[in-house]
């Protein structure tokens, strides 16, 4: 399943809108024979601490982060130098809400492999599961800033900033981090929902609307009308109090 994932060339971060439609069914019917397949050559022989990692990501799609830990975890104790088994266990981890030990994964996976993007936004998720919000920022920053030069740039870092600074009401800051992610990613469904919503906290509400009513699974266009034009009545009875 993994080597599918691959195939294409392409890795689509989360939230991006494949080119095609996912039946996620036969999606996890794949994901599940290829397990099957795993337990059963596992009868005639000792798996390989890579095979270890291929059945990981295998659980990693299926959202059973516990499974993809456990494996991860006795993968790492025959070849602790595979930087992307450090990291795919720090998203295992962060999922668990294990953040401390999380950030000990993205750490590991960092010092085998500098500036590598993704585990510095994991390693700042992290960080901000911890409420350790200068930290947080901190390493968000230095992921966007490694791919700073890159061809191939991940949305993630600037939407995981961008989305924390909403949550930090910084949303005047927020907006030019998820402008840049939704140039890099103009598929990512996630982008596109965390930059509408700083928008609508600026009550700029005709590009909040733009950005959450786009034709995109799983958005209700009718609720966003009855939230902007709530806003909208919100911004004009406070304009008219006085100060």
């Amino acid at each position: 399943m993994q080597s599918q994932a691959r195939a294409s060339g392409e890795h689509l971060a989360p939230g991006d809108l494949p080119a095609t439609v996912l039946d996620s069914k036969a999606r996890d019917a794949k994901i599940r024979d290829s397990l099957a397949s795993f337990t059963e050559g596992a009868k005639f022989g000792r798996p390989s601490a890579f095979d270890l990692k291929i059945v990981s990501f295998d659980y990693v799609l299926l959202g059973d982060y516990v499974s993809a830990d456990k494996w991860l975890t006795l993968a790492l104790q025959w070849d602790p130098s595979n930087a992307e088994a450090w990291y795919y266990l720090g998203r295992a981890k962060y999922n668990e809400n294990r953040f401390e030990e999380a950030i000990q994964a993205f750490q590991k996976c960092l010092e085998l492999h500098p500036r590598h993007v993704l585990a510095g936004d994991g390693l700042g998720l992290s960080y901000s599961g911890l409420n350790r919000s200068a930290e947080a920022i901190a390493s968000l920053q230095n992921a966007i800033s490694w791919q700073e030069n890159s061809d191939q740039k991940t949305p993630e870092p600037l939407i995981d900033l961008g989305d924390l600074f909403n949550q930090q009401a910084r949303f005047e800051e927020a907006l030019p981090i998820l402008q840049k992610a939704v140039v890099i990613a103009p598929r990512n469904i996630r982008a596109h929902e965390t930059l509408g919503k700083t928008f609508l906290n600026l009550n700029r509400l005709l590009e909040a609307q733009h950005e959450l009513g786009r034709p995109f699974p799983g958005i209700p266009i009718e609720r966003l009308s009855i939230i902007c034009w709530d806003r909208f009545i919100e911004s004009k009875a406070n304009s008219r109090k006085p100060s």
